[in-house]
């Protein structure tokens, strides 16, 4: 069986009308003129002043994200043409590929990106990303309270929430011989060499820290080195099979490894195929990711990305999404469209996992902002450990 992830850049998605590979990012469709000016639309939102609106959406995001139904009934009511392509694989990765470009003020050819939160920021500081034209995207008021002017983006301009990541334990109840409650349930000797971490440092930091009784949100680069010596110990002592990317379910679906790091999403679509997979929220907490749509800078279509923000705020669709991907929506409303949509769609809207409550998230840790200097140090220090 292949499992698909969230994470995972597939090189061979099957055919899909209208998603493209990603070619060399030097500008297909010419490079952008940076044109002054002051251009709006005529309620008064905001045209990129890289150029005229197309009728061409391109949207760069992660594989497995969206219920793929729903792409030609956008285009049929938008009246756009879309390019949805899953070529998002890795932030870094993808900023590096980008970075010559926007740095020189050169098209990406892309409409939306769809970073995670910490690495949208930085597009902002940079002034990679555009003020969206929130008056074409009025479904926006669906945007969770708890979501509206993130840190990330403090005053709200830039970025949409497209999805919650949870980062949490993912775990084969027959292979560890029962439940697990915790996150230091990994470091058991009976599951050495069982177990994997994830390669990505703010969610195997972030819930070791946890483990270690300390707080994401508010730590210091001593508490990060106190976990770190947890995860290098149990890395030496045999207890980590292996850092993984996204191979994480491969192995967990084939018994490979008992335990593991895991993303909340895919869990939820491995547990549907095999009953023995089980998501835990552990008893010490779990990190809370975001995946933002922003606009970047050169793109020539900020109204037909502000039609595809649009349709995916609207609750209907957002719980069509919900009831496909398993990931947490930023949109209200939508517990009660997947109750309307019956089965086991309505089954989600009272999973905790799925669409946990103010009270619930609240135990949800975000991992906090780091300065260049602490990036620099942690990276350093989990690569070591890692051995990248």
């Amino acid at each position: 069986m292949t499992v698909l992830s969230r994470r995972r850049f597939l090189t061979a998605m099957g055919s899909l009308a209208g998603t493209a590979a990603l070619g060399p990012l030097s500008g297909c469709g010419g490079s952008a003129s940076n044109k002054k000016g002051s251009s709006t639309t005529s309620d008064g939102a905001p045209i990129s002043p890289y150029g005229a609106r197309g009728s061409t959406v391109k949207v760069s995001t992660w594989p497995v994200y969206v219920d793929k139904a729903l792409l030609p009934v956008l285009e049929a009511k938008a009246g756009l043409t879309l390019d949805y392509i899953e070529d998002y694989n890795d932030n870094n990765e993808y900023f590096a590929k980008v970075q010559p470009q926007l740095s020189n003020d050169q098209s990406i050819d892309r409409d939306i990106v769809v970073p995670t939160y910490w690495m949208a920021s930085r597009w902002i500081s940079l002034g990679w990303a555009q003020k969206l034209p929130m008056a074409q995207i009025p479904n926006a008021v669906h945007l969770r309270p708890d979501l509206v002017k993130p840190s990330w983006d403090p005053t709200g301009e830039y970025t949409l929430p497209w999805a919650n990541v949870g980062t949490v334990i993912g775990y084969n109840r027959k292979l560890v011989g029962g439940d697990l409650t915790s996150i230091n349930d990994l470091l058991d000797p009976k599951l050495k060499g069982r177990i994997t971490m994830l390669t990505e440092l703010r969610d195997t930091l972030g819930l070791m820290l946890l483990a270690s009784g300390l707080n994401p949100a508010t730590f210091t680069v001593d508490d990060a080195n106190v976990a770190f010596d947890v995860i290098d110990k149990a890395k030496r002592d045999g207890q980590i099979r292996a850092f993984t990317g996204n191979d994480y379910l491969q192995d967990l679906s084939a018994g490979n490894v008992a335990a593991c790091f895991a993303y909340s999403g895919d869990i939820f679509q491995l547990a549907k195929e095999n009953p023995d997979i089980v998501l835990l929220f552990p008893e010490e907490g779990a990190i809370l990711e975001t995946d933002v749509m922003l606009v970047p800078k050169t793109s020539t279509n900020a109204s037909g990305a502000a039609a595809f923000m649009d349709f995916f705020y609207d609750p209907v669709n957002a719980a069509k999404v919900t009831a496909t991907t398993g990931y947490i929506s930023p949109v209200a409303g939508m517990a009660d469209e997947l109750r309307k949509l019956g089965g086991e769609a309505a089954i989600l809207a009272d999973s905790p996992a799925v669409n946990p409550s103010p009270a619930q998230l609240a135990k949800y840790a975000t991992f906090r902002p780091l300065s260049e200097d602490e990036e620099a140090a942690l990276d350093g220090r989990f690569s070591k450990i890692v051995g990248a």
